[in-house]
């Protein structure tokens, strides 16, 4: 079962990564924001499951 500190740091996780995503899609290195949102998001809802 997540706990409430582990919902928040992914929630944070989260909202990082889209951040970087829409980051993405404002600059030329679209492909390496994109990537790294993705990361984030994966490790946040990682984050959101298990802690």
């Amino acid at each position: 079962m997540a706990s409430e500190k582990g919902k928040i740091i992914g929630s944070i996780i989260i909202m990082t990564g889209v951040v970087f995503a829409i980051i993405g899609l404002a600059t030329d290195r679209m492909g390496f924001y994109a990537f790294i949102g993705m990361i984030l998001l994966f490790v946040g809802r990682f984050f959101n499951e298990y802690f």
